[in-house]
């Protein structure tokens, strides 16, 4: 069981703020003390969340989680029960999938490295105050929704990609994708069962046994021109020849830059067989004329003879027609034959075939005789028509590739190639491609939408590979690490953002990381996550490892988020809350000190009034009387130090504020030897200001000081002096006075004044110095509207300098 915590309340945070921001969502307490769940419940309400159940124990937690379903759950670690919160959290994850956040009293390191396992999205040390607990609830939520959100969209993108995947498996063509090094990226079925699997070969060498790329590629074509080729190739296998037509598209990524070429092997054997057939016969029927018109001249005999070899010749033709209907009849792809009129101007329709009666939703006997513009009006805005009469002049072959073809019939996405036979008749061979055409729009606007998420996400991502190269960023991530898009692309984290990636004495690996997750990551293939200082920042960095279909990490990505400003907050509340315990402090001393000292003094003054100026007891009691007055004044300063720091400003002297600081370090700088010396006139004008800020800062400054003379001087020297000197000097509004802090200590080098006034950057050991004092002194001093400047020379001295506007 925790130890008791009352949740401190914020009373600025009104139950409509927390109404409006949360939308009533659910909230599950899990708390073994009654008095704070009751509490916690009170200010959960208040803040306009709906509060689900309240259960004391992890196995309770666990059922009350998958009955209510919470979208959170606040969980305290030691719980009533044999299931502790950090066992129970495990369980509501795995199971719901529910977010946790920890309210506890434990911040022992054990106890945060258990619950950091089970992936909280929070953890708070109690007491914490409403707008802590209020805005760690929201960010929970907002990054669950997200984290949903994400899953979902890479989910729907693998689904459209085996749908895709599936579609171009089922063609009845060979599909090829090559990158623009001629590598084979993909091979459906049909490719493979004509070829085999190459995916990954070069193409030349994997279908051509070449070292170079074809005569007459056409994926080559398109690469060096960007259009749409096409060539026929033959392959001599042991039984027959095989005749294919390969089709080449360019592909173009968002830019407009080709990436890569998508390549159609269509097997065209039997429509070469077909017209070798058709050859055939027609040559051979020549020649029987021929030798039968040369015979009837001389033989008269033969005629009944050749009579017959010509019925046989014809029977052959109609069976040879027949087999040419049937095919024409049977293809997937729609045919159309056409007849030009009117020297080209325009195209009567000669036969139909079935495929293109269903694409086209019309039979063949409603449009046999009519002119194509007549039946398919489109055709003249689509560009098809220009193609017609240009094949038809030309004679040769050309695709219409990709177009949008739409009457009061029908309407849909086209694929066209045209021919000229011979004899003058056009033949068009088109297909329906409006389904791929959608499928590929759909795939597009995913990955786009995706990518928008990816780009926009309000932290840094990164994806890395297993050579710590990154492949992709987002824009936060860019402008966190000051790098332009696309910048980092293909170099290794640790040699362009690491945590050494400037140090020039690290070679290669050398500069990895020492807080890199990746080992741990990949031996638990579980996200891990961990917070610390990176050079002027404070980050939250949590690596995520990408799981193939058989388990195995094929990248990294993560999830940098800057946290500088929360852990600035939480120093300065730390700093607060110590002044706060000081001033207790300083108020009891008060009360026991000054009494008895009031006393002493008192009856001193009575046996100074009795005594004569000369005798030895007048003495004693005025060195007794001056010592009271002293311990008086420490006292004084150390209420005024420790009083609250946020009051009024009020005009103030400069030379009161430095006494008043020396009077809580005086002491120790003779103490440690350091000669103190001071030019700091009494007769300067007033300044307006917080005086218990400024003596913080002042006193930071001095501590500062005294810690590199006592580094440099290790006992008393001639040389160990703090010099502290002020001035009234004119400005451009209105006067400003000048304090200088003078020390002749180890000094600063140029690379770390650079850094100085940046927060958590500190040349003290961790157990001496937080890198905080001189960041939060700035930010005093720029509050009032003056300036804090630091000029140094390592090893030999360091000025400081601070200048604040004249009352007006």
């Amino acid at each position: 069981m925790d130890e008791i915590n009352m949740i401190t309340t914020d009373r600025e945070l009104t139950s409509s703020e927390g109404r409006n921001n949360s939308e009533r969502a659910k909230i599950q307490i899990v708390e073994d003390e009654g008095i704070i769940a009751i509490e916690l419940k009170r200010q959960l309400e208040i803040m306009g969340y709906l509060v689900t159940s309240v259960t004391s124990s992890g196995e309770e937690a666990v059922l009350m989680a998958h009955k209510n379903n919470p979208d959170l759950v606040l969980m305290d670690i030691t719980l009533s029960g044999q299931t502790n919160g950090i066992d129970a959290a495990g369980l509501i994850r795995t199971r719901d999938n529910i977010p946790v956040i920890y309210l506890t009293a434990h911040s022992d390191e054990e106890t945060l490295k258990l619950a950091k396992q089970t992936a909280p999205y929070g953890y708070l040390i109690k007491p914490v105050g409403s707008r802590e607990l209020h805005n760690a609830i929201e960010i929970a939520l907002i990054k669950h929704r997200a984290d949903r959100q994400l899953q979902s969209a890479v989910l729907k993108a693998r689904e459209e990609e085996a749908k895709t995947k599936a579609i171009i498996a089922g063609l009845g063509d060979g599909v090829i994708l090559q990158d623009t090094g001629y590598k084979i990226l993909y091979e459906n079925q049909v490719q493979q069962d004509i070829t085999g699997s190459h995916t990954g070969e070069l193409c030349y060498r994997a279908y051509g046994g070449r070292d170079s790329v074809c005569e007459d590629c056409p994926v080559e074509m398109s690469f060096r021109d960007g259009k749409i080729h096409k060539t026929e190739r033959t392959v001599a296998t042991g039984k027959e020849t095989l005749y294919y037509e390969l089709i080449s598209s360019p592909l173009r990524d968002s830019d407009g830059k080709i990436i890569a070429a998508v390549k159609v092997v269509r097997d065209i054997t039997g429509r070469k067989h077909t017209e070798e057939e058709l050859l055939k016969h027609r040559e051979k029927l020549a020649r029987l004329v021929d030798d039968r018109t040369a015979e009837l001249t001389s033989v008269i005999d033969l005629l009944k003879n050749e009579i017959m070899e010509r019925r046989k010749t014809e029977e052959a033709l109609r069976e040879s027609e027949r087999r040419y209907r049937e095919l024409f009849n049977y293809m997937s792809s729609g045919i159309t034959v056409y007849d030009a009129v009117e020297n080209g101007t325009d195209f009567i329709i000669k036969d139909f075939n079935r495929a293109g009666e269903v694409i086209d939703n019309i039979r063949k006997e409603e449009i046999v005789g009519k002119r194509v513009t007549e039946v398919f009006p489109g055709v003249m805005d689509s560009g098809l028509f220009d193609k017609f009469q240009r094949v038809w002049k030309t004679g040769k072959t050309e695709r219409h590739a990709v177009w949008y073809y739409s009457d009061w019939r029908i309407s849909g996405w086209r694929d066209n190639h045209i021919y000229r036979l011979s004899n003058g008749e056009l033949i068009s061979v088109y297909n329906d491609i409006t389904e791929q055409v959608i499928s590929a729009e759909r795939e597009s606007a995913l990955l786009l939408q995706l990518k928008t998420i990816f780009e926009n996400f309000p932290v840094g991502i990164v994806y890395l590979d297993d050579n710590y190269r990154i492949i992709s960023t987002n824009k936060f991530f860019d402008g966190f690490t000051g790098f332009r898009e696309g910048e980092l692309a293909g170099r290794t984290c640790y040699e362009t953002v690491g945590e050494y990636a400037d140090d020039h004495t690290r070679q290669d690996r050398e500069k990895i990381c020492s807080f890199c997750n990746r080992g741990l990551c990949t031996s638990s293939k579980k996200p891990v996550t961990m917070e610390r200082p990176f050079k002027d920042k404070f980050i939250r960095v949590t690596t995520i490892p990408e799981l193939d279909e058989n388990g195995h990490i094929e990248r990294f990505m993560e999830i940098v988020e800057d946290i500088t400003d929360r852990k600035r907050a939480e120093a300065e509340a730390v700093r607060a809350s110590h002044l706060a315990a000081l001033g207790e402090l300083a108020a009891g001393v008060a009360h026991e000190i000054n009494n008895p000292i009031n006393g002493i003094i008192n009856y001193t003054q009575i046996l100074l009034n009795k005594s004569t100026e000369t005798s030895r007891e007048h003495d004693i009691a005025g060195r007794i009387i001056k010592e009271g007055d002293r311990i008086a004044n420490i006292v004084r300063n150390l209420l005024s130090f420790a009083r609250d720091n946020k009051g009024d400003r009020m005009p103030a002297n400069i030379a009161d504020i430095i006494s008043e600081t020396l009077g809580l370090t005086e002491v120790q700088l003779r103490k440690d030897g350091i000669i103190l010396m001071l030019n700091v006139p009494g007769t300067l004008p007033a300044v307006f200001v917080q005086p218990q800020q400024v003596e913080q800062v002042f006193l930071n400054i001095i501590s500062n000081a005294r810690y590199a003379l006592n580094t440099k001087y290790k006992g008393t020297h001639k040389d160990k002096i703090l010099e502290i000197t002020a001035e009234k000097i004119p400005g451009d509004v209105r006067p400003y006075i000048k304090v200088v802090f003078h020390d002749r200590g180890t000094g600063i080098s140029p690379e770390v004044l650079n850094k100085i006034m940046n927060p958590f950057f500190s040349t003290k050991p961790a157990d001496i110095g937080t890198g905080l004092g001189l960041s939060i002194s700035h930010g005093i001093i720029s509050d009032h509207g003056g300036r804090l400047a630091i000029d140094s020379a390592e090893g030999m001295f360091t000025k400081v300098t601070v200048e604040l506007p004249v009352r007006q």
